[in-house]
């Protein structure tokens, strides 16, 4: 389906201002990748590859992009959104070859992988890659997701792997919309993509499925029982 989407911030007026991409279309369900001929990723992959941030959406919240890969970008990151350095910062990824290059993926986490993603789970992983202190606040696991959001989806498949952290200040309100994240994050980010309310309006669930059996971590969108009932998991949530 294709988007229509208005940009504000490239007039002369806006310099040293965040850019603002709003979906003119917003409320129409959309189910695959983004199909828009706009030339934003561009804008957004430049943003991405010069260590700068950028809010996304998915179907849970907004999010907030920056290369899990550049250290410099992460601690812009951590210090936009006044996170506290010993909380690992997760990231999404569009299909399960893109989680293969930085984790390793088990059968459960295939399993889950086929049966509910994308979707709004984040699974924890024994990490592959080379990721900095900063990103894992020194584990070896890593907080990876698959988001079902056709502007999420299309965005990774442009750049790679990118933070899904939520868009707002540590402890502050959820980023339901992109307008709660601007009110917060401000000109701390460089792109904001605007999709209209996120679908679930709420947090992912987040599993460890790092070994053969799993423990929910954080409750989320999902409810405990079906996670349980679905694939026999022991332990109870954190």
């Amino acid at each position: 389906m294709p988007w229509a989407l208005s940009l504000l911030g490239y007039g002369d007026e806006f310099v040293n201002k965040p850019k603002i991409i709003r979906c003119d279309k917003v409320g129409i369900n959309c189910t695959s990748k983004c199909q828009t001929k706009h030339g934003f990723f561009n804008d957004a992959k430049d943003i991405f590859m010069n260590g700068e941030l950028l809010v996304y959406p998915t179907e849970t919240l907004y999010a907030l992009g920056a290369n899990p890969f550049d250290e410099g970008a992460i601690d812009r990151l951590i210090e936009v959104k006044r996170r506290p350095r010993n909380m690992p910062i997760s990231v999404a990824v569009s299909d399960l070859k893109m989680m293969e290059n930085i984790a390793e993926v088990t059968e459960l986490a295939k399993k889950i992988y086929k049966h509910l993603l994308p979707g709004p789970i984040t699974m924890l992983l024994k990490k592959r890659a080379q990721f900095s202190f900063s990103l894992t606040s020194g584990s070896e696991k890593i907080g990876i997701r698959v988001p079902k959001h056709p502007v999420a989806l299309s965005l990774i498949d442009m750049v790679g792997p990118i933070t899904a952290t939520s868009a707002n200040l540590h402890e502050h309100p959820e980023p339901k919309n992109m307008d709660i994240a601007q009110d917060q994050l401000g000109e701390g980010v460089s792109l904001y993509i605007d999709c209209g309310e996120c679908e679930f309006k709420g947090p992912s669930t987040v599993v460890d499925v790092s070994l053969p059996s799993a423990k929910i971590i954080r409750k989320g969108v999902i409810p405990e029982g079906e996670l349980l009932a679905l694939f026999d998991m022991n332990g109870k949530s954190a």
